[in-house]
């Protein structure tokens, strides 16, 4: 059975397999290739680069590593503008706290994540940001 995945994960999701399919082809490899690199799965490689799974921060380095990429590089959406909501939680993170983003961005995303899943979202952009120095 899936995880069900709120609409902020979806779209990391989203970039997380877009980027992926641009690395592996400029790289010419294979996702077998990766993930004989990593040491993960075909599958896991596979529902990264499809976007069918979340990418765990442990997974990000090992195959960043493989690709020789900065973490950054697998997790950046060339898409995003100010008024996209992750660019600018990605921006807050470093001059706001939890509960100030939560109290300007949950509002408008209630309907679509519980405040749980939101708190766990804003640890995850911390956590990528600490690994990227971004």
């Amino acid at each position: 059975m899936r995880a069900r995945y709120s609409d902020i994960d979806k779209n990391i999701m989203e970039v997380t397999s877009r980027n992926l399919k641009k690395l592996l082809q400029r790289k010419k490899l294979t996702q077998k290739a990766l993930a004989d690199m990593t040491g993960l799965s075909t599958s896991s490689i596979s529902d990264m680069v499809t976007g069918k799974t979340l990418i765990s921060p442990t997974n990000l380095e090992k195959v960043s590593n493989c690709l020789k990429v900065d973490k950054s590089v697998i997790m950046h959406n060339a898409k995003d503008s100010l008024g996209n909501p992750l660019h600018n939680v990605f921006n807050l993170v470093d001059i706001c706290d939890d509960d100030e983003i939560i109290d300007k961005y949950y509002p408008k995303y209630a309907g679509t994540i519980n405040e749980f899943q939101a708190r766990s979202y804003l640890q995850y952009v911390r956590f990528l940001k600490s690994q990227t120095g971004s």
